[in-house]
């Protein structure tokens, strides 16, 4: 939360905004809005991701990126792009002992089924960044839902962790 609050502190001063879309989860939702700054001159899309209970989990101007979120990106689409090898390759060494391309393709594959095949991979934002563990969101738009993938990173910028839901995989 401190994270947040310090990210919000430095931002352009947000007037009003509205919201352009609510996508509902599985455990948490995606918020489209548009943000209204300097004195009601100028709208920047911002993205929110909240939580099961309304609170705020992530937040994002639109248009930014955060080397980790880049790799988050590259990680997801080379998932749904079936390049199990090269999915594996942002992982940790120790996570990489854990996962094996094919486990990677059993669990993407069913996630992917379950949830309606991938539309589009949306964007991905920091969550949490700074300590021993960094969580990234990614949000993809799947047939039946959108919810949010969270990629966890080491200090280090590699990924220890990708919570592919176990209730559905």
């Amino acid at each position: 939360m401190e994270a947040i609050a310090n990210r919000l502190q430095s931002a352009p001063g947000i007037e009003t905004f509205r919201v352009v879309a609510v996508n509902p989860g599985i455990d948490d939702t995606t918020v489209d809005t548009v943000a209204i700054t300097n004195g009601g001159t100028r709208e920047v899309p911002l993205l929110l991701v909240l939580d099961d209970e309304g609170k705020l989990l992530a937040w994002k101007w639109v248009g930014t990126m955060r080397p980790i979120e880049q790799t988050a990106l590259n990680f997801v689409k080379d998932l749904d792009a079936s390049r199990w090898v090269a999915a594996r390759y942002y992982l940790d060494l120790d996570f990489q002992k854990e996962i094996s391309p094919a486990d990677l393709q059993r669990k993407w594959t069913k996630l992917e089924g379950l949830l309606g095949g991938v539309k589009r991979i949306k964007s991905a934002l920091v969550a949490s960044q700074g300590g021993d563990q960094q969580l990234v969101l990614v949000t993809i738009e799947f047939g039946k839902i959108t919810d949010n993938l969270f990629v966890i990173f080491n200090r280090q910028g590699r990924i220890i962790n990708v919570d592919f839901s176990a209730d559905l995989v």
